[in-house]
This record gives C-alpha cells, structure tokens and sequence, in this order.
C-alpha cells in the first residue's frame, strides 16, 4: 500500500535505479523537443503523459498545451491502480517543481501522505483538474 509520494526534476528521475516497489509518474514537455524522460529499467510501473506548465487562468496562448481532463483522468486511474501494489509513487516534470508538485499534492491528500502543504509552487490548474475528479 502506499507509504509515500515524491516529486522530482526530470534529471533527478532519470539518475535514479528502478525500485520494483515504486511506480513513476513521469510528465514531459508537449513540444517534444526534449522527448521522454530515459528513465532506468526495474520500476514497478511508469505512467507518461506530456502537457505543459502552464495554466489557462494566467496564460491564454493556444499554442501551449494545457493538462486535459482526459489526463487528469489517466493519471487518477493509473494512482488508484498501483497504490495498492507500491510503497512509493515518484512524480517527475522537467524542474520538479510546480506539475509534479501538483500531481504529488492531490496524490497526498487523496491517499492521506504526508506534503508540505505550505508548498505553494504547483501548478494550480493541473491540481484543479486532479481535485475535481473528486466531484465526478
């Protein structure tokens, strides 16, 4: 059952060894430029999805690729099926620090984990979509 959920930059998750008790959310760029995240073998299971860092409430450039509902779904269904398996999910975007914080923030408090909730860096609309799953 789910310990623990982290969130780190993409470097960090492609330097880190696989553990068989530990599934990876793993989010890349949408323009492709940087492709997927080379992550090492030996993980209980990787989710990736691709979408940018932005939010439609501050940004209303077409061009950037915002997290879908659909996503956002994705994403839940894949938590709710490993949690059960693993101890740890590690979620990773380019910096670590706003959509994987977002995506570690709603995994905390959906499963009960310890978050620094006085981290206030994540990308609010990719936790708005995740939280609303909730009400569906």
């Amino acid at each position: 059952m789910i310990k623990r959920v982290i969130f780190v930059s993409r470097s960090k998750a492609e330097n880190s060894f696989g553990f068989t008790d530990c599934a990876v959310i793993s989010i890349s760029e949408p323009s492709g430029f940087l492709g997927f995240a080379d992550l090492k073998e030996g993980w209980y299971e990787v989710l990736r999805s691709e979408f940018g860092d932005v939010d439609p409430a501050t940004c209303s450039d077409q061009k950037n690729k915002f997290m879908t509902m659909h996503q956002a779904r994705v994403i839940a269904t894949f938590v709710d099926s490993v949690a059960p398996e693993v101890n740890l999910i590690m979620v990773h975007c380019k910096a670590g620090i706003s959509r994987s914080a977002a995506v570690a923030k709603w995994i905390a408090e959906r499963y009960g984990l310890p978050f620094d909730h006085q981290y206030k860096n994540y990308n609010k609309h990719v936790y708005k979509l995740l939280d609303s799953l909730e009400a569906l």
